[in-house]
């Protein structure tokens, strides 16, 4: 893969790690950069290396899912595609 694909990867990651965070904010309160900062802890953006289609309806859904869900949208699972 070219660095500049892995880039393009490493900067998606890091949108779907923001839209977790700001749904996260619009229903806590909790600052984006604490979510951010606890969320980094446990996926690693540098291993980013492709995303699945659904990767865009994903982030369109993270921005309107309900503050009483319990799980991330079906589209999101899997849909960020990280290196071991």
């Amino acid at each position: 893969m070219s660095s500049r694909a892995n880039w393009g990867s490493r900067k998606n990651a890091k949108e779907y790690l923001r839209r977790i965070c700001a749904t996260n904010q619009r229903c806590t309160g909790e600052e984006p950069a604490m979510c951010m900062t606890d969320l980094m802890t446990t996926v690693d953006c540098t291993k980013a290396g492709g995303l699945k289609p659904a990767f865009d309806d994903c982030l369109v859904e993270l921005d309107t899912l309900a503050c009483d869900a319990t799980e991330l949208p079906a589209s999101c699972l899997g849909s960020l595609l990280l290196f071991p």
